[in-house]
């Protein structure tokens, strides 16, 4: 059976260069291909999913507006909406009629049929509507009340094509979207949000040049604009429409590129984030050395670290110091001290920024990255005199992570990099991976205790080692253990397994499963 990319290819919807960017993409981030050709820009939500209705002989659904009434919720009960992901909204002589956005959900049409004690006619919803819906159906009494939709595009159209300004335009967006985490305006592109770990773009018309000038101009005084134009990037806090900003803008060659992450004061719990007791007590009661998180972009590394910092914050007295790139929470010490810096700060005065770390004196540090020798030296005499310190790295692995820093020493015998590696405690390499619920997000993590095997690997640059030789071992606990449970639980498929593997032979292993 060829798969989406070649038929795409075949149907010269897409091209070979396109589809291996693509590929690419999904290989770092483990995201369905078709949510990533539409998140590049390489083709429209339209375009893919009028091609997929007909490649799949299914209808759909292509209006603005959609009522769902408290009598055909009934009908289907919500655990079955939860399991499935799937969308009741009609009901006619022919039967029920659901909404779906994967389709691995018409191999189950026969078993939802059976449940609901009806005939299921399942009709397609660009995933824009699917995500939308499903995220308000949560937040609704269920089958007790109708809910209606009304797309983006609909909604404010009217003071859109009026011209609106921006702050007009992005409460509108807030209001469409409560939930939304960040906010990105591109010049040639629809708005896109992202929202509880998904991405999706707004069903609306792409902005135009002059939009993103006139919303550059609204956002900031002449003396950022003139830095936007010499560094090609500037970042600033923002209060809009009653909510705080962190704003990145970044120009592109001749386009720019907004993006706004709102800043939030309520973190989740530590004990909510899906780490279990074999991990979670080394990270919570930490004794002095490095302990070093690592993700892919956008899989939680700030999030994971604002709920440890403020772990510490509701439960320990401390002196804590959370060095950022940008703040998406804001933490108001409680039982500890909790200061937040902005590691961008040293780039416009560097004797300063390090100047106030070493006066405030802190226990515990956190630091959202490692990226120049003067932040790691700066982190292993903190750790040599006693301190913790929590540190983040964006990798797709253990050993990439690990190479990365080594990469970083240029000094001739490794000076840093011996220090790190006599001073490490614990590795933790984590992602979020799409289950079949509602939320389709899990945390999987794997971790490796610093032991003579692994410093001997980092100070010789023997990474190939650590994979080949330490992965699965009493050492090296690798996360295609949790991807099996994940399966044998029906929660993940094994497409999703193989994604999100950095060994598929391994997780194979873990679930049991014996080639045929």
């Amino acid at each position: 059976m060829k798969k989406l990319g070649e038929i795409l290819v075949e149907k010269e919807l897409i091209t070979n260069e396109q589809l291996n960017r693509g590929l690419k993409k999904q290989a770092e981030t483990g995201d369905k291909l078709g949510k990533l050709l539409i998140k590049m820009d390489i083709v429209s939500e339209e375009q893919l999913f009028t091609f997929l209705s007909k490649q799949y002989g299914v209808v759909m659904f292509n209006k603005q507006e959609l009522t769902i009434p408290a009598e055909v919720q009934k009908l289907v009960k919500y655990d079955l909406v939860y399991n499935y992901g799937i969308i009741p909204f009609k009901v006619t002589d022919k039967g029920v009629h659901i909404g779906f956005s994967d389709f691995r959900v018409l191999n189950d049409i026969d078993e939802i049929s059976f449940k609901i004690g009806k005939n299921v006619i399942p009709v397609l919803f660009p995933d824009s509507m699917y995500e939308k819906i499903l995220s308000d159906i949560k937040e609704i009494n269920y089958g007790e009340e109708d809910y209606y939709f009304q797309s983006f595009k609909k909604k404010v159209e009217a003071e859109f094509n009026k011209g609106a300004g921006f702050e007009a335009f992005l409460s509108a967006i807030i209001s469409f979207e409560p939930n939304l985490t960040k906010v990105f305006f591109a010049e040639g592109s629809a708005p896109a949000i992202r929202k509880i770990g998904k991405f999706y773009k707004l069903n609306t018309d792409p902005m135009k040049k002059e939009d993103i000038l006139s919303y550059i101009k609204s956002l900031t005084d002449e003396a950022t604009r003139k830095t936007l134009l010499n560094k090609k990037t500037v970042r600033f806090y923002k209060t809009i429409a009653g909510k705080n900003f962190f704003i990145n803008i970044v120009r592109q060659k001749s386009s720019y590129l907004i993006v706004l992450t709102i800043t939030s004061s309520e973190i989740p719990k530590f004990n909510n984030l899906g780490f279990k007791d074999d991990v979670s007590r080394y990270i919570l009661n930490p004794a002095k050395g490095f302990y070093f998180f690592i993700a892919p972009l956008g899989h939680g590394k700030a999030t994971t670290m604002a709920a440890i910092v403020n772990h510490f914050n509701k439960s320990k007295t401390r002196n804590i110091l959370f060095l950022e790139k940008q703040s998406m929470y804001e933490i108001a010490s409680d039982k500890s001290i909790v200061t937040q810096l902005d590691l961008g700060m040293r780039t416009y005065n560097k004797e300063n920024f390090f100047k106030i770390i070493y006066d405030l004196d802190p226990e515990i540090i956190f630091l959202m990255d490692i990226d120049n020798l003067e932040i790691l030296d700066m982190a292993l005499k903190f750790v040599e005199s006693g301190r913790t310190v929590y540190a983040c790295y964006e990798a797709g692995s253990i050993s990439g992570a690990l190479e990365k820093l080594f990469l970083l020493d240029n000094s001739e015998n490794k000076y840093y990099v011996n220090k790190f590696a006599s001073l490490l405690r614990l590795v933790v390499n984590f992602r979020l991976v799409p289950v079949e619920t509602i939320e389709r997000k899990s945390m999987v993590y794997e971790y490796m205790y610093n032991s003579f095997k692994l410093r001997k690997a980092l100070m010789e640059g023997n990474f190939k080692y650590i994979d080949s030789q330490l992965r699965g071992t009493a050492d090296y606990m690798p996360f295609e253990k949790s991807l099996a449970e994940l399966y044998m639980k029906k929660l993940i498929d094994m497409d999703t397994a193989e994604n999100y593997s950095l060994d598929f032979e391994l997780f194979k292993n873990y679930a049991g499963i014996k080639e045929s």
